[in-house]
């Protein structure tokens, strides 16, 4: 045999066993890594979890709302508290935990289990591995791993203990533990399976790429032995050795033009790829642990706010603890807020916080003080690009900021002085949104540099202050509307009695009596107009039978009943007072629920009627009065809906508390409390412009979006009817009253309600007929009898019992329609249901 191809044969196998090792020792390097990289994420996912439930024992357990499908911990002591008509269950840290195993099961990202060889839940039975693991730890051993397979899936499992706490002892104190024993641990299951196929999906190539290379060497030996084969090994060699040792920073300088080119392009890109996905979890690591530090300062600073809102605070105290949370949370020198005035185009400054010393000398300065201060909107300056643009912007130049916002003399002037004083360097102006509307301004400035990246943080903070800034100033609205609303009330009661002194003793008789009884007919609460109509103290009351308080007690009964079995029942009965005198009342009796939609008591309201007939005679001047008792009611109602919003953003904003904890926000759920406080604003504003009085006043009016009011104000209140609206998107303004167009879609609407006692669906259509715009609302209910027909509009007819309307309403919408220039009609079928056709001209 020739000594070339003994050479070419002896290097060629030399060659071959050397190439496969190193494929090898790589893959198995790759392996282990990864492997290592899986058992450093079980660890710090086992730390977070500890944290979790040390941060939960430390608090005493979390209370959450008792809703449908969250069941009370059965292994607890008292799990349940009531704060108002709410119930709220105690989560401990070993049910936190399970139900954060399962959250993270659902996203098939890993689960763990909490265990213990002494259990107080079976559900928390330990298997063979964890069972073994506990017994070494009672031993003295810190950690235990294994990978198996587990319903068919490879999975790494990382085990850890859980030592007893002084917080622990509260639960497992009966268990003879004492603090520093071994309570149990949680086992943590990685997912293997794509790690796995990665590293089989690797050999594969890694033994492809040898077997390729080995027979290009054998090839192609003899002609470029050393040129081709030997130095491109070599430097392959060189790299993968500074690879083992740590260094990610090589390139492989071969351009041969054949597979080894290749191979070593191949390695070249798996050494970036190695150096990328090593810097990138490290920067990961890094970021994320910065986010989970600012967010768990920013969550605490909202929970505060929270905590005003939910207290009633005023909306001035929610902005200090705002203003002062800005410095505090983020080191800023110094924070204010600024609240839009769109009547005046302004910003007012509500709030101020900074180094008190600099705040008074620059108030003594320029002779303003800074909470009150009122910013000019005027086109170009900084405050108006941020509310414009909804967007924070940085500026470098306080100089100009002073100059941008003002256009006082003495203030321009001094605007260097003021920068100087200050000693500001930068600032950033923030939006404040509630959703897309823009509710005020957050000034911040420093003395140090501001980045892109407190812009962009503090801008997530101002769309969710402005959240609870817009809440305050509604509930702050409604509270003023309902006072309001009160005084007026209370001035037309005082009007009506001034005027008409021979009735003021039924007047100040139409206080009802409001009782409440539980299921066992026993008197639970008694008011004051209870005590005049029944002549019985509320301590002499309170625990008797209700038959107590009517002659006719089998009939008083029957009513009961049949509230019990429809939910209600309103009519007239005989009441009976302590003396032994009888007297005629109107009773109505309401169903109370639970929050599990279960009867758990009666509301009973009973009206002395002696003088129904007196009291017709006042109806045309009580009728003021009665419209404004009925938008109290609506107030009442609609203070009811804000609750539904409330604690819809009250839920969302607990989750993400725990998803921020977990480090995976769900951002969707910001989106969700966006739209909630949306609902409650729409509510309150329907109602605060329907109730407006003022005088009548023709305009162009868009028919659709009025009656899209009316349904705003009232549709809310009454879930068991349905509104189909089949509007014309292209119907052409009408010239009319707003307001009275208003009342006659009420009053129409509210009747279509009323005829429906049992739910149903009420379809309103518009359209355009010819130089008319016609609108037709029809209901499912009980109709109108043929007879009665040619009447309803007769002022005062009506077949609704007594109490219940006074035959005003369809006669007030048909002198409005005809005052308007249009027409009312009314078709309709006992048992099928009433159409109510509106034209008016356009």
């Amino acid at each position: 045999m020739k000594l070339g191809i003994k050479v070419m044969l002896a290097i060629g196998l030399v060659t071959a066993i050397a190439i496969a090792s190193i494929f090898y020792w790589v893959s198995e390097k790759q392996e282990t890594q990864i492997i290592s990289e899986v058992d450093k994420q079980a660890k710090i996912l086992f730390k977070q979890i500890v944290l979790t439930r040390s941060w939960i024992a430390d608090q005493g357990g979390v209370f959450v709302e008792k809703k449908p499908g969250v069941e009370s911990n059965p292994y607890l002591k008292n799990p349940e508290i009531r704060v108002g008509d709410k119930i709220f269950t105690k989560r401990n840290p070993a049910l936190v935990t399970r139900e954060l195993s399962q959250y993270a099961e659902e996203e098939g990202l890993y689960k763990f289990h909490i265990t213990s060889l002494k259990l107080i839940n079976p559900a928390n039975a330990p298997d063979e591995f964890e069972k073994k693991a506990l017994l070494e730890f009672e031993k003295g051993k810190k950690e235990a791993t294994q990978i198996e397979v587990v319903n068919g899936t490879w999975v790494y499992r990382y085990m850890a203990p859980l030592y007893i706490e002084e917080s622990c002892l509260q639960c497992h104190a009966k268990q003879g533990y004492k603090v520093g024993d071994v309570r149990g641990g949680i086992s943590i299951f990685m997912p293997m399976d794509d790690a796995f196929v990665a590293l089989s999906t690797n050999k594969q190539f890694l033994f492809i790429s040898a077997l390729v290379i080995i027979i290009l060497v054998e090839s192609i030996l003899y002609l470029s032995l050393r040129n081709i084969i030997l130095k491109p090994i070599g430097k392959l060699k060189n790299a993968t050795h500074k690879i083992s040792k740590g260094n990610y920073d090589i390139n492989i300088d071969v351009n041969t033009g054949d597979e080894i080119g290749d191979l070593a392009r191949s390695f070249n890109r798996m050494s970036q790829r190695l150096k990328e996905s090593y810097a990138n979890l490290e920067e990961k690591v890094r970021n994320r642990t910065a986010e989970i530090q600012r967010s768990e300062r920013e969550l605490r600073l909202l929970q505060k706010i929270n905590n005003l809102l939910n207290s009633g605070a005023k909306l001035e105290e929610i902005l200090d603890s705002i203003t002062k949370g800005i410095t505090s949370v983020y080191g800023y020198d110094s924070a204010a807020i600024y609240l839009l005035d769109e009547k005046e185009n302004s910003l007012i400054c509500k709030s101020y916080s900074a180094d008190s010393k600099v705040a008074k000398k620059l108030e003594e300065l320029t002779g303003l003080q800074g909470v009150g201060y009122r910013v000019p909107l005027f086109k170009g300056s900084l405050f108006y690009q941020i509310i414009s643009k909804k967007k924070p912007i940085i500026t470098e130049n306080i100089i100009e900021v002073v100059k941008s916002n003002t256009k006082d003399k003495k203030i321009l002037k001094l605007a260097p002085l003021i920068a100087r004083l200050s000693g500001m360097k930068s600032g950033i102006g923030v939006p404040l949104l509630a959703g897309d509307k823009v509710v005020g301004v957050i000034g911040i400035g420093s003395k140090e540099k501001l980045s892109i990246k407190d812009s962009q943080k503090l801008a997530n903070f101002g769309a969710q202050a402005g959240l609870a800034i817009e809440k305050a100033r509604l509930e702050q609205a409604l509270r003023e509307y309902s006072e309001k609303l009160e005084q007026k009330v209370e001035e037309r009661t005082r009007a009506l009695k001034e005027s008409e002194e021979r009735f003021r003793s039924l007047v100040e008789n139409v206080d009802e009596a409001i009782i409440s009884i539980d299921l066992a007919c026993e008197l639970q609460s008694w008011n004051k107009a209870a005590e005049a109509i029944f002549e019985w103290k509320v301590n002499e009351i309170l625990g008797q039978n209700i038959q107590i308080l009517f002659p006719n007690r089998k009939q008083a009964i029957s009513y009961i009943k049949k509230a019990i079995e429809s939910g209600k029942y309103d009519g007239e009965i005989e009441g009976l007072k302590k003396s032994g005198k009888t007297f005629p009342g109107y009773i109505s009796i309401r169903q109370l629920l639970d929050e599990n939609e279960k009867l758990k008591a009666l509301v009973c309201v009973v009206r002395d009627i002696t003088a129904q007939k007196e009291r017709a005679k006042l109806e045309k001047q009580l009728l003021q009065s009665d419209k404004l008792a009925t938008v109290g009611q609506l107030a009442a109602g609609v203070a009811h809906e804000i609750n539904n919003p409330l604690a819809n953003i009250s839920m969302y904003a607990q989750m993400l508390l725990e998803e921020f904890k977990k480090g995976k926000p769900d951002i969707k759920k910001l989106k969700i409390i966006e739209e909630q406080v949306d609902v409650a604003a729409k509510i309150v504003n329907s109602l605060l412009e329907f109730s407006r009085q003022s005088e009548p006043e023709v305009t162009a009016v868009d028919v659709n979006r009025e009656i899209t009011r009316v349904l705003e104000i009232i549709g809310h209140q009454y879930p068991r009817i349905e509104m189909i609206k089949k509007f014309d998107e292209a119907l052409p303004k009408i010239k009319a009253d707003p307001i009275q167009i208003q009342q006659v879609f009420m009053n129409i609407i509210t009747n279509a309600i009323q005829a429906m006692p049992n739910g149903g669906k009420i379809t309103i259509s518009t359209r355009k007929k010819k130089n008319r715009v016609e609108i037709k609302i029809s209901d499912e209910g009980i109709g109108i009898p043929k007879e009665h027909l040619p009447k309803i509009f007769d002022p005062f007819f009506t077949t609704k019992e007594v109490g219940k309307g006074t035959g005003l309403g369809l006669s007030i919408c048909y002198g409005i329609i005809e005052r308007h220039g249009g027409k009312i009609n009314v078709e309709s079928e006992v048992g099928k249901g009433t159409i109510v056709t509106v034209e008016l001209p356009i």
